[in-house]
């Protein structure tokens, strides 16, 4: 062999090789993270649907019937606006206006459902009743500004408490329980629309005793009536 066949044999490009073989990835892995770090910090699945809220079931008093709280279900009022004196606990706190709170707390704990929101995004019902009381004694001081803020709060608070009960309870007075009258009652007569949704809720979770008005609202017995006689055909 030539000198220069050997130079040009060992000038030619060696075979290449194959490239290494790359670690396979673990089955069951994330795409973009080592094994080693999943294993120490795994990652939450992102098709986890977030858990649903709880229903809770309102409170009931020592006067609970379900007879009586169907009675004041898809019905009417309770009683009137101003039937203030049929109810002496809530007649006492509504007297009293730094307790006015007191029934708005009664209001949501027993009547809010619990799948809807507080009104202002508070977050339960005692936030809501403390943001009231101050609104309340806010709208009762001599400054200018402070005691309108407070009154436009108390004012809206009430109509949402009670367009809540109107809601939960479904009652049945288009003629005073529409968006509108509930406005003109929150704002000129609070007192006495405060304390007629309170006796309503009291009364239908059993919290207020009322007798009178479970006899008018339950359904009465029926009687059985004979037949007339058939006339005698002679």
């Amino acid at each position: 062999m030539s000198p220069a066949d050997h130079h040009n044999e060992g000038s030619q490009d060696p075979v290449p090789s194959a490239p290494p073989e790359q670690p396979q990835q673990q089955q069951g892995g994330t795409a973009g993270v080592d094994a080693s770090t999943q294993s120490r910090c795994p990652l939450l699945p992102l098709s986890n649907a977030p858990q649903q809220m709880e229903m809770i079931d309102p409170p009931r008093g020592p006067y609970y019937n379900t007879a009586v709280e169907q009675a004041f279900t898809n019905s009417p009022w309770s009683d009137g606006l101003c039937d203030c004196f049929s109810d002496q606990s809530s007649c006492l706190l509504m007297v009293l206006v730094p307790l006015w709170p007191v029934l708005m707390h009664q209001i949501l704990t027993r009547a809010q459902p619990r799948d809807e929101p507080y009104p202002l995004g508070l977050p339960s019902p005692a936030a809501v009743s403390w943001v009231y009381a101050v609104a309340v004694i806010a709208g009762l001081l001599d400054i200018p500004g402070l005691n309108f803020a407070g009154w436009v709060i108390s004012v809206y608070l009430m109509y949402d408490a009670a367009r809540t009960v109107v809601r939960f309870y479904n009652i049945q007075d288009p003629e005073r329980s529409t968006p509108v009258w509930l406005v003109v009652k929150s704002l000129f007569c609070q007192c006495c629309l405060l304390g007629q949704v309170a006796r309503h809720v009291n009364r239908a979770t059993g919290f207020a005793q009322s007798q009178v008005l479970i006899h008018h609202h339950l359904p009465q017995p029926e009687v059985n009536r004979e037949p007339r006689d058939l006339e005698r055909a002679e």
